[in-house]
């Protein structure tokens, strides 16, 4: 009850603390009563939050056996394709697959086939997930700046972009997949552990 009124003046304090807790922790029942007060303060505080907005659509990248020509191929499989061509081998990170018109992420600069190693000083390399990412945006305030770690063919550079609010139909699409609060919670909480 005392983490649920501290949350409730400091939120995204408390929840740094309590997923640290809750990653160390042991004991079923201090997770659980951790995993009961995150799920309340994430319920009540972030997803009514207006969310950040970068404006792009992606696809993780990880290596992985597939068949080619009746052959096991080590290495990215062909279905993320970026203007025609799959990603260049070797390719890493959280692969942009288009940019939306006139988005956050296409006036700082981002362009489709870009590879995002990081945002901020969540690395995406190690975990190369959309899951961590899209969490780690959306649970930004529109205004806030983001860096991006982009590599570029041979370039790595990096791209400050300004979040955007999230436009009103994607909200309202989101909005109808979060109706189940405990799933949203669960998607939270793993984007939360994989940083």
């Amino acid at each position: 009850e005392q983490l649920t009124k501290l949350g409730d003046a400091n939120p995204d304090a408390v929840l740094n603390d309590c997923v640290r807790a809750y990653a160390q922790a042991k004991d079923p029942e201090i997770k659980a009563r951790l995993r009961d007060v995150m799920h309340e303060l994430v319920i009540t505080h972030i997803l009514k939050r207006p969310r950040g907005f970068l404006g792009i659509r992606m696809a993780a990248i990880q290596p992985q056996p597939f068949v080619v020509n009746g052959a096991v191929v080590q290495g990215v499989a062909p279905q993320i394709v970026i203007n025609g061509a799959p990603p260049q081998p070797g390719a890493v990170g959280i692969q942009v697959v288009n940019i939306t018109e006139d988005s956050p992420a296409g006036r700082a600069g981002v362009q489709a086939g870009d590879q995002i190693l990081k945002v901020d000083d969540v690395d995406l390399v190690k975990q190369p997930s959309t899951v961590v990412l899209t969490a780690y945006v959306q649970g930004k305030a529109p205004g806030t700046t983001v860096k991006l770690e982009i590599q570029r063919g041979q370039q790595t550079l990096t791209i400050p972009v300004e979040l955007a609010k999230m436009p009103d139909e994607l909200v309202e699409q989101l909005d109808a997949r979060l109706r189940d609060k405990d799933a949203f919670f669960a998607d939270w909480l793993k984007g939360e552990l994989e940083k």
